[in-house]
């Protein structure tokens, strides 16, 4: 019980650190300078801890030896792992379409996320 308790816990630093930077990167791609108070009070505010990442990685790579690919979709839609995202869709042998539909049925505000993802599947 404990050891389910840290993973998500890491996860969900793992996954605040990446929205934070993300954020942060769009809002200096768009010249917006980025939260400067927050830059100053902790310089490595955004950068994700290696063994967090290789955590979330062994996440995902279990998540697949096991055929969990829905699962893997929605911790890779949480965490802005794109790569996963693909990666799962890829792996999972049924038809890209068709596992979309069934993951993000109610979720409409992923479609925006999941639209340059399915764009460059639809090539494939």
């Amino acid at each position: 019980m404990t050891l389910i308790f840290i993973t998500a816990k890491c996860i969900d630093t793992y996954t605040a650190k990446r929205k934070a930077g993300e954020a942060a990167r769009r809002r200096t791609a768009d010249g917006i300078p980025a939260d400067p108070e927050a830059a100053a009070a902790d310089p490595k505010a955004f950068e994700v801890d290696p063994r967090q990442e290789g955590i979330v990685n062994r996440m995902f790579q279990r998540c697949f030896d096991e055929g969990e690919f829905k699962q893997a979709l929605g911790i890779a839609v949480e965490t802005n792992r794109m790569d996963m995202f693909k990666e799962a869709i890829l792996q999972s042998g049924v038809s890209w379409k068709t596992l979309l539909r069934n993951v993000f049925l109610s979720r409409e505000s992923y479609i925006f996320y999941c639209m340059p993802l399915s764009l460059v599947l639809i090539e494939f």
